[in-house]
């Protein structure tokens, strides 16, 4: 969702790679999770979404992961998508962005 809705044509956008997701503690029944996502690399035609999971009233983060879609035409061949994201703000925005392009 986080890198359709950036490049803003979903149907050209295709998963290439689930780096793998890591379940750090469990939820439980009852509990009340949030789910975020948010596109921390790009490439020429790759954008990679980082997404965690998190107790609704706390930071501790339950599980995370790093996804990585590929803009595809018509034909299935790879497009440049021409999205260019702003310099990290701060550090836990550059260690995403240099962990999502150390998995390229």
């Amino acid at each position: 969702m986080a890198a359709a809705s950036l490049y803003g044509n979903p149907e050209n956008i295709v998963c290439i790679k689930v780096h793998g997701m890591k379940f750090a503690k469990p939820v439980t029944k009852g509990d009340i999770i949030t789910l975020s996502a948010r596109v921390v690399y790009a490439g020429k035609t790759s954008l990679t979404v980082y997404g965690k999971v998190s107790k609704y009233d706390d930071d501790e983060i339950l599980v995370d992961g790093f996804v990585t879609f590929v803009c595809v035409d018509q034909e299935g061949r790879k497009i440049p998508h021409n999205i260019v994201l702003p310099e990290p703000e701060n550090d836990e925005q550059r260690i995403l962005r240099e962990t999502a392009k150390a998995l390229r």
